[in-house]
């Protein structure tokens, strides 16, 4: 091979080895460069694919009637809606002569609902270029306003705005829209927070019950001084049902009022037949009851009206009185103290009904649920009395009477056919579990459960001697909240380790656990006590969802 062969071959080698190189360097930068692009290209995607969330009403309106209102999803993807409205008047003209304070009544269409904050939302997300179903139930009438005439001089407007947020994925509407508690359901439904205003002494609606202490009456003797339901909240404002009291040496008549429902107090309302002895009215609010006047518990005072001549408040249902007491107190209100001073002791008034207005952002869903015992409990008899219907199906979910709504107002060993009489088997344990399975997930913010403590195996009110197994009291009750049954899934709600006296037995206290609000659709009761005494007495559960109430919203 001559020199001038050997340099051509030694250079194609050479070049055919920078080529392989080149190429194989060029190859790890095109591959570096599409990893680099594909991740680009990945996040970037709304960049060159903008999506966006935007909507329309439709309505259907003909002189003073809308008939039709619906909102288009007039973006590019799913979306959730929701509505509000501006009401105010304007002259035949066209220009704004005042604005209007209310909305005209009208009834909601189906999946719409009005949660806390005054929106009204459409519970399904709506696909792109999609209508929500119709808003108007009824038609909304507007109003007119004439002269002495008769002549049209004002037109109410009501204006409908839209608002929307993207649908997926669930955190978004969620984080946007404080109402919207959770997504949930194959379906997407919303479940939303929302509050109802009425009268929560109202006995017929809402079981709430009143007491009297430190004083007397000349009515409902027996029942006075125990909570029960009478003449002063039957919603009825009659001279017939007066209930005549009278002041203790100290000047007072102390009324304790118990509210099933959790609520959040509003206004205040008393209707005196007889209140020339009156002095002034106290109103307090507590979770718990309160026996005597605590400063830091005053909601307010209400004094007497000009136009009636009772201690009034604001109470929608009588508006040409003149309103006095109107307080917004802590939204875990169960109890309101309403102490009346009369200008000396022992002196006669005069009281036809009682009313507290307020909200209840609160909704029992424990009625809607199963129940089950947990493993290693059992249903069983107290003394002679058989407890019924929770012994075939205790330890499988069923209804029975730890969610019938019915609370025993009568001593705890009175009524023992309102209870369930629960042990545990496990004589090393600690724990005794209740699971509740409700209808669909909730958010759960607060859970009551009513416990008597026995120290008797038997029933104390018999003759028979009775065996005492010790002081087996509630050393706390645990509330936990889950979306499935495992253990490992439970999360903590709350604990209790006093419990609240609502009779004057001793054995029965109501626990309250209302730590968190945590979602779900189990809820999962402990009860601590002591090994070898776990040997309760469960009158009834509440279980508290701050979402989604199936009253009228």
């Amino acid at each position: 091979m001559s020199p001038k062969k050997s340099f051509v071959s030694a250079l194609k080698k050479w070049v055919l080895s920078l080529s392989l190189s080149a190429i194989v360097a060029s190859l790890l930068l095109v591959s570096v460069t599409v990893a680099f692009l594909f991740s680009v290209s990945d996040t970037k995607t709304n960049y060159f694919f903008p999506g966006y969330v935007d909507c329309e009403v439709v309505e259907s309106f003909d002189g003073t009637i809308k008939s039709s209102v619906k909102i288009q999803n007039t973006g590019n993807t799913d979306a959730y809606i929701r509505v509000s409205f501006v009401s105010y008047t304007q002259n035949v003209n066209g220009a704004i002569i005042g604005e209007s304070a209310f909305v005209p009544e009208f009834d909601l269409g189906e999946n719409w609902s009005r949660a806390a904050d005054g929106y009204y939302y459409y519970k399904l997300p709506v696909a792109p270029g999609g209508l929500t179903g119709e808003m108007l139930g009824s038609p909304m009438v507007l109003t007119q306003q004439t002269d002495a005439n008769g002549n049209v001089v004002g037109n109410q407007v009501v204006e409908v705005f839209a608002e929307a947020v993207q649908a997926y994925p669930e955190d978004a509407v969620v984080y946007a829209w404080e109402s919207v508690a959770a997504v949930t359901g194959t379906d997407d439904h919303l479940v939303l927070k929302v509050k109802v205003y009425d009268n929560f002494l109202d006995s017929n609606k809402y079981v709430a019950k009143y007491r009297g202490m430190a004083n007397n009456s000349d009515k409902e003797t027996v029942e006075w001084k125990n909570y029960h339901q009478g003449l002063l909240n039957n919603n009825v404002v009659s001279a017939d049902d007066t209930i005549t009291m009278t002041s203790n040496d100290e000047g007072r008549i102390i009324l304790s009022l118990y509210f099933v429902n959790v609520i959040e107090l509003k206004d205040f309302a008393l209707y005196f037949t007889n209140a020339a002895n009156v002095a002034s009215v106290m109103v307090y609010s507590t979770v718990d009851e309160l026996r005597q006047p605590d400063e830091r518990y005053i909601l307010g005072a209400a004094t007497k009206s000009s136009l009636s001549g009772n201690y009034i408040s604001s109470a929608p249902a009588e508006q040409e009185l003149e309103y006095t007491l109107s307080i917004n107190a802590t939204k875990h209100s169960r109890f309101a103290t309403i102490i009346i001073n009369t200008d000396g002791p022992q002196q006669p008034v005069g009281l036809c009904e009682i009313r507290v207005m307020g909200y209840m952002s609160h909704n029992n869903v424990a009625p809607a649920a199963q129940y089950k015992g947990g493993a290693g409990t059992q249903s069983v008899a107290f003394g002679d009395t058989d407890t019924g219907v929770d012994y075939t199906a205790w330890n499988e979910y069923h209804t029975g009477k730890l969610n019938d709504t019915t609370r025993s107002s009568a001593e705890y060993d009175e009524k023992p056919q309102e209870k369930v009489m629960v042990r545990i088997s496990d004589t090393t344990t600690d724990s005794m579990y209740l699971i509740y399975k409700l209808d669909k997930p909730a958010l759960i913010d607060m859970v009551d459960v009513y416990i008597g403590a026995l120290n008797l195996h038997g029933n104390p009110h018999d003759a028979a001697p009775t065996e005492v197994i010790g002081n087996n009291q509630v050393l706390a009750m645990n509330v936990y909240v889950s979306e499935t049954e495992n253990q490992a899934d439970w999360k903590f709600l709350g604990t209790d380790s006093n419990g609240i006296v609502i009779t004057e037995d001793m054995y029965l206290r109501m626990y309250t656990a209302a730590d968190n609000v945590e979602f779900g659709q189990y809820v999962i009761i402990e009860v601590k006590g002591t090994p070898g005494q776990m040997y309760y007495g469960f009158n009834e559960v509440q279980i508290w969802s701050c979402a989604d109430l199936d009253i009228d919203e």
